[in-house]
């Protein structure tokens, strides 16, 4: 989107390790995993806006998180074939020169 849109921008995997394991909300876990993916790459820029994401699924009620091998795929795939789920995803604006951070989950 930001390339179809006419903005220069470039990718950078942060430090960052997920833990999807928590008391959270799911909206407030996204968020909180953007935020922290955000920080990370942002401790290493002056003067950059940063845009992190998170996404996950909740299947009834259990946050399922990235599978690790093919096989987790195909279990996650199986578990949420045929019912409802819900797929969330954090997002963290962050301008390093304003010191702003904005977070929202959908």
């Amino acid at each position: 989107m930001l390339e179809k849109i006419g903005l220069g921008f470039e990718v950078e995997p942060g430090a960052y390790v997920e833990e999807v394991r928590s008391n959270l909300d799911p909206r407030e876990l996204a968020k909180a995993i953007s935020r922290g993916k955000a920080l990370a790459v942002a401790s290493k820029h002056q003067n950059a806006i940063v845009i992190a994401a998170d996404t996950f699924v909740v299947c009834r009620g259990k946050i399922m998180g990235k599978p690790k091998t093919e096989a987790e795929a195909k279990e996650m795939l199986q578990a949420i074939s045929g019912g409802s789920h819900s797929v969330i995803t954090g997002f963290t604006i962050l301008d390093t020169d304003e010191d702003i951070i904005l977070s929202q989950a959908v």
